[in-house]
């Protein structure tokens, strides 16, 4: 065990002495065992999900329009359900599930959008799953939210390509302020940093201004606002 190897290194280090690794490893062996799915049962699960998936895709057409829809939120349901009681019950893997959650709510929105018929370009699907990944980001503290999010804010300023107005830029840039005001971890702040930089690349449609200084502007807007949440944190 990975822990007994640890305490072992304590003691050759004369960090800890004999009767503490003895009650150190007292414990460990009262601690329950965690529960691992068979690894046929896994197996099985994904032939499962795959048959699954190749019978939905084969008979899409043949599915009304609203149970498309609540298909797709069920699964999304159901991977979230997954992950709680994975994590509760010791067992699996709670990130996969929720990551494949958070694909499932993506996959839900982009059907209401092709059922409904509403347009994906300057759409609500990259501001949704850019708000759901920071939400992610900052209920569970996982690196893996964060470079989801990133991922999709850069959707989202793309998608503001060729045309952009004052209210959606002003929008993003609250809400990667925040995420970046808010983050705790490097990563976080790395990725909300360079959304918050490359935002400043969307003045050259917003503003007729004819120089390439925009970027530099910007460095001067972040080193402000960095500043200003140093001051903070140390109040």
């Amino acid at each position: 065990m990975d822990t007994e190897k640890k305490i072992k290194q304590w003691q050759q280090a004369s960090l800890i002495d004999q009767d503490t690794v003895d009650r150190l490893l007292a414990f460990e062996k009262r601690q329950p065992a965690p529960k691992k799915l068979p690894l046929l049962l896994m197996i099985g699960f994904i032939f499962f999900s795959l048959a699954v998936f190749s019978f939905i895709a084969a008979n899409w057409q043949l599915i009304p329009d609203g149970a498309k829809v609540g298909l797709m939120l069920s699964l999304m349901w159901l991977f979230y359900s997954v992950a709680y009681f994975s994590e509760k019950q010791a067992f699996g893997y709670p990130l996969l599930f929720r990551v494949i959650g958070l694909a499932m709510f993506g996959a839900t929105l982009l059907t209401v959008a092709q059922t409904f018929h509403f347009p994906l370009a300057n759409s609500f699907l990259p501001w949704a799953l850019f708000l759901a990944a920071i939400a992610h980001y900052f209920y569970w503290r996982h690196v893996i939210y964060s470079v989801l999010g990133f991922f999709f804010g850069a959707a989202v300023l793309i998608s503001f390509v060729p045309e952009i107005g004052w209210l959606e830029w002003s929008v993003f840039i609250v809400i990667a302020a925040a995420w970046f005001y808010f983050s705790r971890t490097f990563a976080s702040l790395a990725f909300s940093w360079m959304l918050l930089f490359a935002s400043g690349f969307m003045l050259w449609i917003l503003v007729d201004y004819n120089s390439t200084l925009w970027p530099i502007w910007t460095l001067f807007a972040l080193v402000l606002l960095f500043a200003i949440i140093l001051k903070t944190s140390s109040e």
